[in-house]
């Protein structure tokens, strides 16, 4: 099924990078470091503690407008995101530590919180008529040997893309994803990579997805680069071998072209007036080219949220 709507049950920045409308299954996978488990703590008192670090701010954002201001609907989903978080951190203890009586962690108990957790999402679901929307599980973090099978997992070329990493959101300021889910230029640009992952990933595994992903980024990247050098060089050649030459202008002309700035018309009188015109126009024109390029390709939106989170993420690093 092909959707830009999802129920997040995983990393919530990655499914607000790759969809539209999401219902926010979990709030808690940022803050488990930040709010460590505390052994005289329940886990509901745990997911109260986590819950109050969390802005519910990014809730009303990420929400469909016709569930925002309904009650009844917030009592429904704040349910499911407390039943989930004990589901999960079951799993996390049972699996991953060895204090699973100390919490009372039982192969019953997480039976009974797996079906718990089934049956609140699909009454939400149900209630709120939200069979069009995906369902992201982080099936990473589950032992499918050792966890009840679940019926929450749904593959999808869509939720593979957004397991990647190609997108690293994990220290991306939430102000920062949400004012970059507004860009009308990153608003087309992911359509067309939910398009293409649809139509080219179904039944493709996560790592054969992130190399194909990563080849065809690398490739663009190279593109890119390659178009600016040519044009450049185009730039170099024409002024050399015009009057241009004599102006004393060149090496400022020169990324001033590249940038396109009418005002460099400005700079020059006489003769030339109507070379720089023409060279202008070249550099316009091979601008246009490779900016239809980009607009057809799925990849640019990729290579938009890199760009636009690559100095927070450095920070970081």
């Amino acid at each position: 099924m092909y959707s830009n709507k999802v129920i997040s049950f995983g990393k919530l920045k990655n499914a607000a990078i790759y969809f539209d409308s999401i219902i926010p299954a979990n709030i808690y996978l940022e803050f488990i470091l930040a709010a460590p488990l505390k052994e005289n703590a329940t886990l509901n008192e745990q997911f109260d503690m986590m819950s109050e670090l969390f802005d519910s701010r990014v809730i009303t954002e990420l929400l469909p407008e016709n569930l925002v201001s309904d009650e009844c609907f917030m009592e429904c989903l704040k349910s499911l995101q407390g039943k989930f978080f004990e589901f999960f951190m079951s799993e996390i203890i049972w699996q991953f530590t060895n204090k699973a009586r100390t919490w009372g962690v039982t192969n019953e108990k997480r039976e009974q919180l797996h079906n718990a957790v089934a049956n609140l999402t699909k009454n939400l679901a149900c209630n709120y008529n939200l069979h069009d929307y995906l369902y992201d599980m982080p099936i990473d973090l589950i032992d499918q040997e050792q966890s009840p099978s679940s019926t929450l997992v749904t593959e999808n070329p869509l939720l593979t893309i957004s397991n990647t990493n190609i997108i690293d959101s994990t220290n991306v300021s939430w102000d920062h994803i949400l004012e970059f889910r507004k860009s009308p230029n990153a608003i087309s640009a992911l359509r067309r990579l939910r398009l293409f992952a649809f139509e080219n990933y179904a039944g493709k595994s996560l790592s054969f997805v992130e190399d194909d992903l990563g080849q065809r980024l690398s490739d663009y990247q190279k593109t890119a680069k390659e178009w600016g050098f040519k044009t450049r060089k185009g730039i170099i050649s024409s002024i050399l071998t015009s009057k241009i030459m004599g102006g004393a202008l060149t090496g400022s002309l020169i990324s001033t072209l590249t940038d396109q700035s009418v005002t460099a018309l400005s700079l020059v009188v006489g003769g030339i007036t109507v070379e720089l015109a023409g060279v202008l126009l070249e550099v316009r024109s091979r601008k246009f080219e490779f900016e239809k390029i980009t607009r057809e390709n799925p990849i640019t939106y990729i290579d938009i949220a890199q760009n636009r989170f690559k100095d927070e993420i450095a920070k970081h690093i």
